[in-house]
């Protein structure tokens, strides 16, 4: 289901053009490196707010029963956080899309 919305938007998305479009495409330029960012970062930001919330860094994110009691999950919370780490990524893609654009190093392509 998340694909087909996706693949039938794709014709008119790449017609964009704009402040927009400029800003999501500092993110297709850099897609590897932008998911192995993203990684770190999330797991990072999880362990200091669960530490900061509940004392513990040690998540269990897919066993429910280790969840402290007070704990509660939050969609709105988890669509805050997802712009606001897009939004911190978003510099470091830049930075590295400008090095890709500079460089001409082949192993540069793979990230």
């Amino acid at each position: 289901m998340t694909l087909s919305p996706a693949i039938a938007m794709l014709p008119l998305l790449e017609k964009w053009h704009g402040r927009i479009a400029d800003w999501i495409m500092v993110f297709d330029r850099v897609p590897f490196f932008f998911y192995i960012l993203h990684l770190y970062l999330i797991r990072l930001s999880a362990g200091i707010w669960f530490w900061i919330c509940h004392g513990t860094w040690n998540i269990a994110p897919f066993d429910p029963l280790a969840w402290p009691a007070d704990y509660t999950p939050d969609l709105v919370r988890a669509y805050v956080v997802w712009l606001l780490l897009l939004w911190v990524l978003y510099w470091p893609c830049r930075w590295f899309a400008g090095i890709r654009k500079k460089y001409d190093y082949r192993w540069l392509s793979y990230l």
